[in-house]
């Protein structure tokens, strides 16, 4: 069987020389989803079905441990 992934990109702030740093997301047909940035190609998240059909995430970094480089543009 043959799944579809979908592909997402969206800005996730700047570097201090004002560089933008990007977060692109995976997606399959079977729910799971990956993201990852383009800030050295980090993981940022990873959810996936486990045995049960129920969606956890396989990563344990806290999310403002990835970026402390960054300058927030929101």
């Amino acid at each position: 069987m043959i799944s579809i992934a979908q592909l997402s990109s969206e800005s996730w702030g700047a570097l201090k020389g004002g560089d933008p740093v990007s977060l692109f997301t995976l997606r399959n047909a079977h729910g799971m989803k990956v993201a990852i940035s383009n800030l050295g190609g980090t993981l940022v998240s990873w959810h996936a079905p486990d045995a049960s059909a129920i969606f956890c995430s396989a990563t344990t970094r806290p999310l403002n441990m990835l970026r402390p480089q960054l300058i927030w543009t929101t």
